[in-house]
C-alpha cells in the first residue's frame, strides 16, 4: 500500500474550486467546512480471509473462506457468535440485526439468531409443496428448477401485521435470488421456543431465459405511495416491477403469471465481468423511506429517485399546477456512462468532444474498461468499489450529470468532470493491488464498511452536506426538469442551507420566482416570504402588475416576521415599511367596497382587527411618534376619522386622543382621558399643554383628575407626580365663576393645592407661596390655620400678601416672625378702635400686652420700654388714662408713672391719678429708706475689715536659733534656705520641705481634684509654691488629702519567693 498507517483520510478535492457550479455559488455565503472522509481500520475476531460481510443495526457478521462465521453486536460487550460452515459463500443479516442467513456452495442455507444463541437451523432451498402459511396447499410447479439451488442475495420482506398479540414465536419473511437460473425464492422461517426452526420456501418466480446463466445479484422491495415496487438485477439487465397489491409476493405472482409486467432495462454485454449487477436503496436511517436507487451495471451506474408525493405543502388548488402523477413509482432514471466518458479539448473557444484515453498511474480518472464492482449511496456521494479502488464520487442519485448552464456538450460525462467530482480516492496511489471484496451500508447505524481479503476499514463521512446545497439548486434551474423534480431539488436544497441566511436567501427567491412562474402563487409567495431580500422580491412583484399577489406576499411576510423574527430590532424598519403597506392595501379595499356596506364593514373590522394584533405582537414598533403618526395620518387621509380614533386608543396616542376631543369641544372626556391615560411620567407634558384651555372649560373634572396623578415612594408615601409651580400660571387664570357647576362656588385651584400640601406633602416654597396668596384674597380662616400650620411660606411674601388683602390680623404675627415688634405693635394699635372709651378690654391694647409678654427672646431695657411707651401713648390717644394706668401696671415695672403722665393734663392727673401717684410716692420713699439701710450696713463691713487688716498687719512669731524644721529635722535657720511660719498654728518648716510635702500628695493637680474644698480657697493660687503660702501643709487641707495615700508601696521586698 501507498500508506503506512491504518487511517487515510481526505476533504474536498481543491480541484472543486474551479467548478463552474461552484462559482456560480460565490454569490451565497462561503462555507468554511467541506465533506470529510476518512478510513479507519477495523479490527474483529475472524482469524481467516474475509470470504463475505454484512452489518447492520451495529450487529456485525463475517463469514471467512474456511467457513468460519463471526457474529458481533459492537454495541454491546458480549461475546461474538461463532460457528462453522461448509462450503461458504455468502452471510445475510436482516435490518435490525436479529437474523442472519448464511448461504453455502452446496445450496444449504443456515440460520443464526444473533438475540439467542441456541436459536439455529439449516434447509434446503429448494420448492416445497405441503403447508404454506397454515393451509394445505399446492404452489403452482416450477417451470424450470435445479437441484442445487445457491443463495446470491436476499431481500427481508417487512413484516406484515398480525392481530393475534399474544403469539411469541418470530417469523422471518424474505426473497432469495439464486446463482443459476434466475430464480426467486420465497422463505419462510418460524422460530419459536429457544430451538425450534421451521424454514418453508417455494420457488415464486424465475428471470426469463436472458438471465438464467446470470446470478440474480439483488432483489429490493420499496413501497412509494400506493404502489409497490421490486427491483431484480443481474449484471446486464434490471427488472422493475410496480403495481398496486396489498403486499409485496401478491405483485410478484402477479409477475410470475404475467411477465410482461416487467420492465426491463438491458446493459451492453461486455468482456469485463467486474460488475456484480447489485441495485441499492438509499434510506436516511432505518424504517425510513427509500429516497434513491442505483444499479452496477457492465456499461456504468444506473440510478433514480423514487417518485415520492410532492403535494404535502401544496393546496389543493395549485398540487395539479405540477402534473404530478403516482403511475409510476421511479422517475428521472440515469445512467453514469463510464463506458463513454470523454475528454473535452478547448479550440479557438469552443468545446470539443474527444474520446477519453485510458487513465494513468498519475491521473485521478475513472477507468472505461473496468466497471465497479458495487456501488453505495450516500445522501449526497456515490461510492465506488473497484476490486482495487474506492472512489467517493461527489454526485447524489438520481440526479442530471450535469446543470443546464455547463458549457460541455452531450450527455456523456467528461473526464475533467468526472476528476472534479472525485472527494476520496485513498488507493489511487497505491503501490501494492488491494483485493477488494465488498462495501456494506449499515443503514441503522449509519455506518459504511470496506472490506477486503484480509483488512476490514470503516468509511466515516463527516460534514457530508456542506456546499451541496448549490448542487441541487441548479437542478432546480434547468428548465428540462419536469417540475415535480424541480420542486423537490429546491426543496433539498432549501433543507441543505436554511440555516445560513444568505444561501437560503438565494434559494427561496430563484424558489419563489420558479412557483410564480408555474402559477403556484400561494405557495410562492408562502416561499418569498420566508427570504430576507425584502426588496428584491417587492420589486419582483410590482413589475407583474398583481395586487393580488402583492398583497398576498406583504401579508405572509408581515405574519412570518412577527412570529420567527429572532432580532427583533434588525427586522424592525422591515416590519414597519409591511405594516404601513398592509394598511394601505386593506384601506384601499374597504374604499373599493364601499358599494356594499356589508362588505365594507367586514372590512373595517378586519382592518380594526388587524392593527389590534399588530400592536399586542409588536408594541415596540409604535413607541416612536413618528411612525403612529404616520399610521394616524394614513387612516385620517382616506376619511376615516374613527378608525384613526380607534387606532390612537389602542397604542395610546394620547395627544392626539385629546386633540381630537378638544377640538370637537368635549372638554369632559379631554380630562378623563388625561386621568386615565396621562398617569406616567412620559406624559406629564400633556398636561401642562392641555391645563390652560381645559381648566376654563371644565376646572372641576380638571382638578379632579390631577389628584389621580400620584404616585408611591418606596417608603409607601404617595407624592404627586406634577409639577404645580408649572401649573400656577393655569391657576391665575382661574376664578370659581367658571365652574361647570353653577351650583359649585368652591374655588378649585385651593382644594387642588390644600389637599397636595396636606395629602401629598408638598414642600415648595412656590407652592406654598401661592397658597396663601390665595387664602388671603378668599379665605381667612385658613389663612389662619395655614400661617400657623406651614412651615414652607416665605414670611416676607405672607406679609406682603396680607398687607395687600388687608389682613391686618395676620400681619401682626408675621410681624413678630420677623421680629419686627414696633410695626407689629403699631399695625395692631392702628387698625383697630376700642368700641367704648370708658370700656378697658380694647382687644389690640390685649394684643400688645401678650406680644411683650411673649416676646421670644429678651431685648435691651431701653428697646423694651420704648415698645411699651407706645403702647402707653396709643392708650392715651384712642382709649382713656385708665387704659394707659393699666399698660403701666402690666409692664412689670418697665414703666413708670411719671413716663406718662407729661402727655396728661393736670386735671386728670389730679382727678384720675391721684391714688395712683400717692402709691407711687410711697413706694419711692420705701425704696429711699432700703437704700439708706443698705449704705450703712456697708459703711459698718468697711470697718470690720480695716480692723482685720491693721491686726494681721502686727502678727509675728519668735524663732530660736536651734529651731529645727518639723519635716526635715534640720536647723531652721540653716544658711540662706527660706522658711515658712504658719501664724494660726505656728509650724515653721522650710519652704522647699513644704513644696515637697505637696508633691507628694498630688500637687497643685491634687487640690484641683479634690470637690471638699471651699469655693475660694484657690483663687490667685498657680503654683504649688504658692499653695504651700496658702495655709500649713502639717495640719490644713493637705492633712485630709494624705490620708487617702496608702501607708507602704509594694515593691520586691514583698515577695515571698
Amino acid at each position: 500500500m501507498a500508506y503506512s498507517s491504518g487511517r487515510s483520510s481526505s476533504t474536498d478535492s481543491s480541484a472543486s474550486s474551479s467548478s463552474p457550479l461552484h462559482r456560480r455559488a460565490e454569490e451565497g455565503e462561503a462555507e468554511a467546512l467541506v465533506p470529510h472522509f476518512e478510513l479507519t481500520t477495523i479490527g474483529h475476531e475472524l482469524e481467516e480471509p474475509i470470504l463475505s460481510m454484512d452489518s447492520q443495526c451495529d450487529v456485525m457478521a463475517l463469514l471467512g473462506e474456511k467457513g468460519g462465521l463471526v457474529v458481533r453486536d459492537t454495541a454491546r460487550d458480549a461475546a461474538p457468535l461463532t460457528a462453522a460452515i461448509r462450503n461458504p459463500y455468502r452471510v445475510f443479516l436482516d435490518p435490525t440485526g436479529t437474523h442472519a442467513l448464511v448461504a453455502a456452495t452446496d445450496g444449504e442455507m443456515y440460520y443464526y439468531s444473533s438475540r439467542q444463541r441456541k436459536v439455529s437451523g439449516h434447509f434446503q432451498l429448494q420448492h416445497r409443496g405441503g403447508t404454506w402459511d397454515g393451509a394445505t396447499t399446492a404452489p403452482p410447479v416450477p417451470l424450470l428448477t435445479t437441484s442445487n439451488n445457491v443463495a446470491e442475495c436476499v431481500c427481508w420482506l417487512p413484516d406484515a401485521p398480525t392481530e393475534d398479540s399474544s403469539q411469541t414465536a418470530m417469523k422471518v419473511h424474505c426473497l432469495v435470488g439464486t446463482k443459476l437460473g434466475g430464480f426467486v425464492f420465497e422463505v419462510k422461517i418460524e422460530v419459536s421456543g429457544e430451538s425450534a426452526v421451521k424454514p418453508a420456501c417455494r420457488q415464486c418466480l424465475q428471470l426469463p431465459a436472458g438471465g438464467f446463466q446470470s446470478p440474480v445479484a439483488s432483489i429490493q422491495v420499496e413501497r412509494v405511495n400506493s404502489l409497490w415496487l421490486i427491483f431484480l438485477a443481474t449484471a446486464t439487465t434490471l427488472y422493475r416491477a410496480e403495481g398496486e397489491a396489498s403486499c409485496p409476493m401478491e405483485l410478484l405472482d402477479k409477475v410470475a403469471k404475467e411477465p410482461k409486467l416487467l420492465h426491463i432495462r438491458e446493459s451492453n454485454a461486455t468482456s469485463d465481468v467486474s460488475a456484480r449487477g447489485a441495485v441499492v436503496l438509499y434510506r436516511p436511517g432505518l424504517g425510513m423511506p427509500a429516497q434513491s436507487y442505483a444499479w452496477t451495471s457492465t456499461t456504468g451506474v444506473v440510478h433514480g429517485l423514487m417518485n415520492r408525493c410532492i403535494h404535502h405543502d401544496l393546496s389543493s388548488s395549485e398540487a395539479a399546477v405540477f402534473g404530478w402523477s403516482d403511475a409510476s413509482a421511479v422517475v428521472n432514471e440515469q445512467l453514469l456512462a463510464l463506458t463513454r466518458v470523454r475528454h473535452s479539448t478547448h479550440d479557438a473557444g469552443n468545446f470539443a468532444a474527444a474520446p477519453a484515453a485510458s487513465p494513468t498511474a498519475s491521473s485521478r480518472g475513472l477507468p472505461q474498461t473496468k466497471m465497479p464492482m458495487e456501488v453505495a449511496l450516500t445522501a449526497f456521494h456515490m461510492i465506488l468499489l473497484y476490486n482495487d479502488r474506492l472512489v467517493v464520487l461527489n454526485h447524489p442519485a438520481g440526479l442530471t450529470w450535469r446543470a443546464a448552464s455547463s458549457t460541455l456538450l452531450g450527455d456523456s460525462p467528461y473526464a475533467c468532470e468526472i476528476e472534479e467530482r472525485i472527494r476520496f480516492d485513498p488507493f489511487h496511489a497505491a503501490r501494492k493491488p488491494l483485493e477488494l471484496r465488498g462495501i456494506v451500508r449499515d443503514t441503522a447505524a449509519r455506518k459504511i464498511y470496506i472490506f477486503g481479503k484480509n483488512i476490514l476499514w470503516e468509511l466515516q463521512v463527516e460534514q457530508e452536506h456542506r456546499q451541496q446545497w448549490w448542487v441541487f439548486l441548479y437542478r432546480a434551474m434547468n428548465r428540462g426538469e419536469s417540475l415535480p423534480l424541480r420542486k423537490r431539488f429546491f426543496q433539498a436544497a432549501y433543507n441543505l442551507c436554511k440555516y445560513r441566511p444568505s444561501n437560503k436567501n438565494i434559494v427561496q427567491l430563484l424558489r419563489g420566482k420558479f412557483l410564480l412562474q408555474i402559477g403556484a402563487v400561494q405557495y410562492a409567495t408562502d416561499v418569498l416570504a420566508d427570504c430576507d431580500r425584502f426588496e428584491d422580491i417587492y420589486d419582483l412583484l410590482v413589475s407583474l402588475r398583481n395586487s393580488k399577489v402583492l398583497r398576498l406576499y406583504v401579508e405572509k411576510r408581515y405574519k412570518l416576521l412577527v412570529k420567527y423574527a429572532v432580532s427583533a430590532s434588525v427586522m424592525e424598519t422591515q416590519l414597519a415599511c409591511l405594516l404601513v403597506l398592509i394598511v394601505m392595501q386593506r384601506l384601499n379595499g374597504i374604499t373599493r367596497s364601499e358599494a356594499s356596506e356589508k362588505t365594507s364593514v367586514a372590512a373595517t373590522a378586519s382592518l380594526n382587527a388587524f392593527l389590534e394584533q399588530a400592536i399586542k405582537d409588536r408594541p415596540r414598533l409604535f413607541e416612536r411618534s413618528s411612525y403612529s403618526e404616520l399610521i394616524v395620518r394614513l387612516l385620517e387621509g382616506q376619511g376615516r376619522p374613527e378608525l384613526a380614533l380607534g387606532f390612537a386608543a389602542r397604542i395610546k396616542k394620547v395627544h392626539y386622543l385629546l386633540t381630537y376631543h378638544v377640538s370637537h369641544g368635549e372638554y369632559t372626556q379631554a380630562a378623563d382621558l388625561l386621568a386615565t391615560l396621562a398617569r406616567r411620567p412620559e406624559t406629564l407634558e400633556l398636561w401642562y399643554e392641555f391645563s390652560p384651555l381645559l381648566m376654563k372649560k371644565c376646572p372641576i373634572r380638571l382638578t379632579t383628575a390631577m389628584l389621580r396623578v400620584v404616585a408611591r415612594d418606596r417608603q409607601g408615601g404617595t407624592y404627586m407626580l406634577l409639577q404645580l409651580e408649572r401649573l400656577i400660571p393655569v391657576f391665575i387664570q382661574y376664578s370659581p365663576q367658571m365652574n361647570e357647576d353653577p351650583n359649585n362656588g368652591q374655588h378649585q385651584a385651593i382644594i387642588l393645592l390644600e389637599r397636595c400640601i396636606n395629602k401629598f406633602n408638598c414642600v415648595s416654597t412656590v407652592v406654598h407661596d401661592y397658597y396663601l396668596s390665595l387664602l388671603a384674597k378668599n379665605d381667612g380662616e385658613r389663612l389662619d390655620e395655614f400661617l400657623e400650620s406651614s412651615l414652607f411660606y416665605s414670611v416676607d411674601f405672607a406679609l406682603r400678601r396680607c398687607l395687600e388683602a388687608r389682613r391686618y390680623r395676620q400681619c401682626v404675627g408675621l410681624y413678630r416672625r420677623l421680629h419686627l415688634y414696633e410695626d407689629a405693635i403699631r399695625t395692631a394699635l392702628e387698625c383697630s378702635e376700642p368700641s367704648d372709651v370708658k370700656d378697658e378690654e380694647w382687644p389690640a391694647l390685649r394684643v400688645a400686652r401678650d406680644l411683650l409678654r411673649s416676646l421670644p427672646e429678651p431685648l435691651e431695657a431701653s428697646k423694651e420700654k420704648k415698645l411699651w411707651l407706645i403702647v402707653a401713648q396709643y392708650a392715651l390717644e384712642k382709649g382713656n388714662p385708665r387704659m394707659a394706668l393699666s399698660v403701666v401696671e402690666d409692664s412689670g415695672g418697665v414703666l413708670k408713672l411719671e413716663d406718662i403722665l407729661g402727655d396728661i393734663s393736670d386735671s386728670l392727673v389730679v382727678q384720675d391719678f391721684k391714688d395712683s401717684i400717692c402709691k407711687s410716692l410711697d413706694a419711692y420713699t420705701s425704696s429711699i429708706a432700703a437704700l439708706r439701710d443698705q449704705q450703712l450696713e456697708a459703711t459698718q463691713l468697711s470697718e470690720n475689715i480695716k480692723q482685720e487688716i491693721a491686726q494681721l498687719q502686727c502678727r509675728f512669731g519668735y524663732i530660736p536659733a536651734r529651731q529645727r524644721c518639723i519635716l526635715c529635722d534640720q536647723l531652721l535657720l540653716r544658711e540662706s534656705a527660706p522658711y515658712l511660719i504658719y501664724p494660726n498654728c505656728q509650724h515653721a518648716v522650710h519652704e522647699a520641705c513644704a513644696v515637697a510635702k505637696l508633691e507628694e500628695i498630688g500637687g497643685l493637680e491634687a487640690f484641683l481634684a479634690d470637690e471638699g474644698l471651699p469655693r475660694q480657697f484657690l483663687d490667685g493660687v498657680t503654683s504649688t509654691k504658692e499653695l504651700a503660702q496658702t495655709e500649713c501643709v502639717l495640719c490644713g487641707e493637705a492633712s485630709i488629702l494624705e490620708i487617702d495615700l496608702p501607708l507602704c508601696v509594694e515593691d520586691r521586698s514583698w515577695s515571698v519567693a
